[in-house]
């Protein structure tokens, strides 16, 4: 059998559009209510997502939350979506800052320890680590952290309005999704903050061969630097 490539690629390329066109018909339907239509959304493209938020996370259990998060962030915010990017590559972007935002709070220095380690050194083939830090951060913490260092109150100023916060954003020509993506990691980097477990900070511990660094040691390093410039 002879196989005509024109053809075939042709034929690619009609699947692809056909898929994108179906995706735009199933977003502007969800957008007018139709909650099976973002269901069928998800169903779409849960697994290919679960695959690439796991390259970030290096554990199945988190990636798994980080996506179901992600979908029901989509679909509260549906209605905020645009034509461009697609809708795949606007779900995948609001994946990848809710995945970040379980790293947020590690130290650089340690995740470059762990990489250098676990890529130049026998027994990690394989395996997957926690990248965590030993204490919890949240808005109030680090205004406390940073007022002891100081010696002066730093007082937290709250949550704040996070709707007034987007709609600055979207004012300043921000792209809509770049202003709900950046209000999500905001959010949720002041409402719930960062923690783990005691197993998943022993273990990330045994692997740099000392405690992960914490948010107050980076703050009074940062504060010393300071006091000598």
């Amino acid at each position: 059998m002879i196989i005509n490539h024109v053809v075939v690629d042709y034929a690619l390329q009609i699947a692809h559009r056909s898929k994108k066109m179906a995706d735009e018909l199933l977003v502007s339907a969800a957008q007018s209510g139709d909650s099976q239509a973002f269901v069928e959304l998800s169903r779409r493209h849960s697994g290919r997502l679960l695959l690439n938020i796991y390259r970030i996370t290096n554990n199945w259990q988190d990636a798994e939350d980080v996506v179901q998060e992600a979908l029901m962030r989509t679909f509260v915010h549906i209605n905020t979506f645009e034509s461009r990017p697609s809708f795949f590559t606007w779900l995948t972007r609001i994946a990848i800052n809710t995945a970040l935002m379980l790293l947020r709070v590690v130290d650089v220095r340690d995740i470059a320890e762990a990489a250098a380690i676990s890529l130049t050194e026998e027994g990690h083939q394989g395996k997957t680590y926690d990248l965590v830090s030993s204490e919890m951060l949240t808005g109030p913490d680090a205004a406390a952290t940073w007022s002891k260092v100081l010696g002066k109150e730093i007082t937290y100023g709250g949550h704040g309005d996070f709707d007034g916060f987007e709609a600055q954003l979207r004012k300043t020509g921000r792209p809509s999704w770049l202003a709900y993506d950046l209000r999500v990691m905001f959010q949720g980097y002041v409402e719930r903050g960062c923690s783990n477990t005691e197993y998943q900070t022993a273990r990330f511990a045994a692997l740099l061969g000392h405690q992960p660094r914490m948010y107050s040691s980076f703050a009074e390093e940062l504060a010393k630097e300071w006091a000598a410039a």
